[in-house]
């Protein structure tokens, strides 16, 4: 994550609590449930979670990283971000999903 060459807007500590802030906005919502743990994929026998998603990343996660303090720019912890949802549709997108009746 730390990457002093990393171009973008820098995330100093006191934003922080402004994008954990957004996080929690986010975690709000009564469908993000899914997204706050590791998915557990061992338990819920998903065998191949771990040959399709070479990246897990959660919203519980992401909040450890901003406050280890991983995250030197905005663009950083919003890729993290964007990661989560990214993942979802990797595992879990199906071409008929999008197919009119």
């Amino acid at each position: 994550m730390k990457n002093p060459e990393e171009k973008g807007m820098p995330l100093y500590p006191e934003h922080y609590e402004m994008v954990k802030d957004l996080i929690k906005t986010i975690e709000a919502i009564p469908d993000s449930e899914p997204f706050h743990v590791p998915v557990d994929w061992e338990d819920l026998e998903l065998k191949d979670y771990p040959d399709v998603i070479k990246n897990p990343m959660d919203t519980g996660t992401l909040k450890k990283n901003i406050d280890a303090g991983q995250y030197t720019t905005f663009e950083q912890c919003f890729k993290d971000l964007a990661v989560i949802w990214d993942n979802c549709k990797a595992y879990n997108y199906s071409p008929d999903m999008y197919k009119l009746a």
